[in-house]
């Protein structure tokens, strides 16, 4: 569905005839509704999540939103609670394939914020994000285990003093 489609199905809304987005008397959602609905809340986040340049239609679906904001929050719900209940046995399964962690020593806090967000990234499905945030964790432990074992070297060299005979 183009954008100026939509722009024409919102302005009927904006219009005052409301009912074209709700259930008719006997409670049945007109699959065509349903489909525009998605359309809207589809156009709403990829609006968010891609850089697009301004045109008029999107502008006047601003407006929408803005006109609009409980309505648009209930189809947010469902966009996003629907496909989590779906996602969710994935979700155990990935949870479930973790191993316990162990160190000799705990990392930072730093470090270990960035491991619990690549877990959950991981668990979740976003594995990109999780590959990403697993190397800075990685990256950050290194760093602190280096800092470290540069102190010790500094403190081994300069209790360290040549003689004279070499």
């Amino acid at each position: 569905m183009t954008v100026e489609k939509l722009s024409e199905w919102m302005l009927q809304l904006t219009e005052g005839s409301e009912d074209v987005i709700y259930a008719d008397e006997d409670g049945s959602i007109d699959p065509n509704e349903n489909r525009v609905r998605g359309e809207l809340v589809n156009l709403f986040v990829r609006c968010r999540q891609q850089v697009e340049g301004t045109t008029p239609s999107s502008d006047s679906f601003e407006e929408f939103v803005q006109n609009n904001r409980e309505l648009v929050e209930s189809w947010l719900d469902g966009y996003y609670v629907y496909p989590q209940l779906h996602a969710i046995p994935e979700m155990i399964s990935r949870t479930l394939l973790l191993a316990k962690l162990d160190a000799i020593s705990t990392p930072s806090e730093q470090t270990n914020q960035y491991i619990a967000e690549a877990t959950r990234c991981y668990i979740h499905g976003f594995m990109l994000a999780a590959v990403a945030v697993a190397r800075a964790a990685f990256e950050q432990a290194l760093k602190e285990r280096l800092s470290q074992a540069s102190r010790s070297v500094l403190r081994w060299g300069e209790s360290w003093r040549p003689t004279k005979d070499g």
